[in-house]
């Protein structure tokens, strides 16, 4: 038998405050206090999180955007893409073969060094060297023999940016299907020119590109063409009748 008192009844009798003498919760006080506390305003308690992972998905984000930037740094695009220029040394001087219209690869210059076109006291006649390319300062493909892979910055150049080599290849579409037109003819009257390659503009959906013409002069009734893809313009040449 427990002859302890109960744990209320001991609270009740350590009470100091006669029950008799507290009015009751239906007391016109009673109704009063508890008006008075429900029209208090509370003070909106404030929820502490701690995201301890935050500051990591941050620093992540921080770093990925400075390796972007640090790309963008070290890569130039290829804004002039019709152009390749093969070098017979590791330096902007010195024997250079040009190519126009092939695809922006070292691979490129492989004939002119397999002919003998190329030639450099480094590697025997005939033979392909180790291949390296950049991109000058005025956006053009260039192709240096070398195995240094930091040649580019060697020489202030920069390495080819590879999306800017992938969005280059309709560019080089269009640039050949304008030169194999005016291949069909050694004097394509300007006129005939100028409606014909607004045409094949079109059809590759170079709307966007411009046609213009040079002066016209009377002994010079033919077409020639520049293609300038930076500006998105071909410019009809005149030229003499050969």
């Amino acid at each position: 038998m427990n002859d302890r008192p109960d744990a209320f009844e001991r609270l009740r009798a350590a009470n100091p405050v006669d029950p008799a003498t507290v009015d009751g919760p239906d007391s016109p006080r009673a109704q009063q206090l508890l008006a008075s506390i429900l029209a208090t305003q509370r003070t909106p308690e404030v929820a502490v999180v701690r995201r301890h992972r935050r500051p990591l998905v941050i620093v992540v984000a921080l770093v990925a955007i400075l390796g972007g930037a640090a790309t963008w740094i070290i890569t130039r695009p290829v804004t002039s893409p019709v152009t390749v220029s093969c070098y017979a040394q590791p330096a902007l001087h010195g024997t250079q073969a040009g190519l126009v219209g092939v695809p922006l690869d070292v691979r490129s210059c492989a004939p002119y060094w397999e002919d003998g076109t190329l030639t450099s006291p480094d590697y025997p006649p005939g033979v392909v060297p180790p291949l390296v390319a950049c991109v000058t300062d005025v956006g053009t493909f260039a192709v240096f023999p070398s195995n240094n892979p930091n040649l580019c910055e060697t020489l202030g150049l920069a390495p080819p940016e590879p999306q800017s080599i992938e969005e280059a290849k309709p560019t080089l579409d269009l640039d050949h299907a304008i030169s194999e037109y005016f291949a069909t003819s050694r004097c394509i009257p300007i006129p005939q020119a100028v409606s014909d390659v607004r045409r094949i503009l079109d059809e590759h959906g170079a709307a966007d590109w411009t046609v213009t013409v040079g002066e016209q002069r009377p002994d010079r009734p033919c077409a020639s063409l520049s293609f300038e893809p930076k500006s998105h313009t071909v410019r009809i040449v005149p030229i003499p009748e050969s």
